[in-house]
């Protein structure tokens, strides 16, 4: 189940970097650790790959794009996993290339 979707434009060829809002769900502290579908597309700028974040708080989760070389459209998953990496929620980037 998908909890929310991003639709993003970025320009082929080329490496980008975004950030998407984040917000803790829980009333207490939580360190979320971050995986995606397609690591070869998708890297995060948290060099852990986990966010701290305190109760009902929020934070940007940096995006980093490898460049793709063709237009064209992807979907990338990010799920959102407890310190026991078990899934949390998963969001979605759709990407158009163009």
């Amino acid at each position: 189940l998908i909890a929310k979707r991003y639709d993003i434009t970025l320009p082929p060829g080329k490496p980008a970097s975004k950030k998407i809002l984040y917000t803790n769900p829980f009333s207490s502290g939580r360190v979320f650790r971050l995986k995606t579908n397609r690591p070869e597309l998708l890297s995060f700028r948290e060099t852990t790959g986990q966010m701290a974040i305190a109760g009902k708080g929020s934070m940007y989760m940096g995006l980093k794009f490898a460049p793709r070389k063709a237009p064209g459209n992807e979907e990338i998953l990010i799920f959102v996993n407890d310190e026991e990496d078990k899934n949390l929620e998963c969001l979605c980037v759709g990407i158009s290339y163009a």
